[in-house]
């Protein structure tokens, strides 16, 4: 892109894919590292500031109601401004909330650290958008699997990373750790990362609706109904949201609460409850990647009937820590949560 301002040859749509694609492989596993060494290092974090199981659930509080107001603005702005813009806008968020991890003296400081991570949030989402602009058609499934696969890894190392540097250098080292991270990520995209929004890139005015954009991008014509079939679309897309997010509500409460305040009242450390998650991720990641597609695509078993497996799997987790709430218990318990959390997500 250097070699365009010199007036050399512009370079292909392919070559334009192929840096964009890898430095969103690379951003994804990055967020999830930073992720997952948060995740683990938290709730010792509050217990080392005089907080309980109240200030563990508020911090994952924090963290979603920065990602609703996130996700409120920032996707439209990826489609007005550019993907490049939003993607460096989630790095330094993310820098910034990790930063103010790593120095909180007290509980307020951190829980103020999470929102700024959680409004910037939208990596994985400006990534998908990017692989939607440049990659050809027949070439998305397959690189959306492998950036699924990416966050996979990238949570089942973080949480290990995060308790190993925890006990070994103390409970801000892996803040700083993912701080330094996404600062190395900041100027890599500023120097190196192509603007993949063909609205953005040419310089045209973006005037039409997000819907309308999306069909002249993929050649189509914009979807036409009726308005009464428009209204029943948004209500069952409504009642299905709310349906899902039910599930979504007992997973955040057990993975970001009820776990992390579980295992240091056992009299386990950041070590423990680090592998923990990392084991559970990669189950969920390995089950992803090899069970679903069989059971979907070789058996056709229907997405509903999934879904509703995984809820019977999360409350046959629930219910067995419930009854053995003790070490051996977590163990038992954790690939059947892994298997819920990846039918559910």
């Amino acid at each position: 892109f250097h070699a365009m301002c010199a007036g050399a040859v512009a370079p292909t749509r392919q070559h334009v894919a192929q840096i964009a694609t890898r430095i969103c492989f690379v951003a994804v596993m990055v967020d999830y590292i930073g992720v997952g060494m948060m995740r683990t290092l938290l709730p010792f974090y509050a217990k080392k500031l005089q907080g309980g199981a109240f200030l563990v659930g508020s911090l994952e509080a924090a963290y979603g109601v920065g990602q609703v107001i996130g996700a409120a603005f920032l996707p439209r702005m990826s489609d007005t401004r550019g993907r490049k813009v939003v993607l460096i806008i989630s790095f330094l968020g993310s820098a910034v909330g990790y930063s103010l991890a790593g120095i909180a003296s007290s509980s307020w400081l951190l829980l103020v650290s999470r929102i700024p991570v959680g409004l910037s949030k939208q990596t994985v989402a400006v990534s998908r958008a990017m692989f939607a602009d440049c990659v050809p058609r027949e070439s998305l499934s397959p690189s959306l699997a492998r950036l699924t696969s990416l966050m996979g890894m990238g949570y089942t190392i973080g949480p290990f990373l995060g308790g190993y540097l925890s006990d070994l250098y103390g409970d801000s080292v892996p803040a700083f750790v993912a701080v330094s991270l996404f600062a190395v990520l900041i100027p890599l995209s500023v120097l190196y990362l192509p603007e993949t929004n063909p609205f953005v890139a040419s310089g045209s005015k973006v005037e039409d609706s997000s819907e309308e954009r999306q069909a002249d991008m993929l050649d189509h014509k914009p979807y036409t109904s009726s308005d009464e079939t428009k209204r029943q679309a948004r209500r069952r897309l409504l009642l299905l949201t709310s349906i899902l997010m039910l599930p979504e509500l007992s997973v955040i409460a057990y993975s970001g609460a009820g776990l992390s305040t579980l295992v240091p009242s056992l009299g386990k450390g950041r070590t423990f409850l680090g592998v923990l998650n990392s084991t559970t991720a990669a189950i969920a990641a390995l089950h992803s990647a090899f069970m679903i597609p069989y059971l979907s695509a070789t058996l056709r078993i229907k997405d509903r009937h999934l879904i509703m497996t995984g809820c019977f799997c999360f409350a046959l987790g629930c219910f067995l820590l419930a009854c053995f709430t003790n070490v051996t218990g977590i163990i038992v318990t954790c690939p059947v949560f892994a298997v819920s959390l990846s039918l559910l997500r």
